[in-house]
């Protein structure tokens, strides 16, 4: 792994290729790039008979860069950021579902960590714990009643959209993984999709 971004060499070798390549069509739209002369593995070619046939085979490049990105994406980044959302909900929420069951029954004790986001998930969204029945007892000798809360999933939104607003957008793991794709993305939309010499649709509509 690499130390520096966590990343395997593998996945980092894709995203560089993947990001290049983008980044290069995305030149070759914006500054009209006549195709004049290629060289590949040594060799050059040059004064080509349809230079459209340059702009598809690049394409069919960055479609294999963009799938093997995806291939490693779903191997190793995507059970990281399951396991990453996963903690930051269970930590996020846990002061949200404390007040809400506190408003309910204000004696109920927490001893097994139940404000706990994964947990109420997998019960339905129905919250299970006990409550003091007699917390003013002198002699401490408390009695316990366990109750059921439900507690509906929109009772958490608030807490949740700041969960992955903090997550998307204030952490360096999901600009190190999700970055290759916004600007694949956006190379696709700017220099594929739309109408120009070399653009991706253009060159699909000539080979009919």
């Amino acid at each position: 792994m690499s130390e520096a971004q966590g990343m395997s060499d593998g996945i980092l070798r894709q995203r560089r290729n993947l990001v290049v390549f983008s980044v290069l069509l995305c030149f070759m739209k914006f500054a009209e790039v006549d195709i004049g002369q290629v060289s590949i593995l040594g060799f050059s070619f040059s004064a080509f008979g349809n230079p459209d046939g340059v702009y598809l085979f690049a394409w069919l490049i960055w479609g294999y860069f963009f799938y093997r990105y995806w291939q490693y994406y779903g191997q190793e980044a995507a059970p990281l950021f399951a396991g990453i959302i996963g903690r930051e909900l269970d930590k996020g929420c846990s002061y949200e579902i404390g007040q809400i069951v506190g408003q309910s029954h204000s004696s109920w004790t927490d001893d097994k960590n139940l404000t706990n986001y994964t947990k109420l998930k997998s019960n339905n969204w129905l919250f299970e714990a006990k409550y003091i029945v007699n917390p003013e007892d002198p002699a401490g000798d408390y009695k316990y009643m366990p109750f059921e809360l439900p507690i509906p999933k929109k009772e958490l939104r608030g807490a949740v959209v700041a969960v992955y607003f903090n997550f998307f957008f204030r952490k360096s793991i999901t600009s190190d993984y999700l970055l290759p794709f916004i600007v694949a993305w956006g190379a696709l939309l700017y220099a594929g999709v739309l109408s120009w010499e070399g653009g991706l649709l253009t060159q699909v509509f000539n080979l009919f």
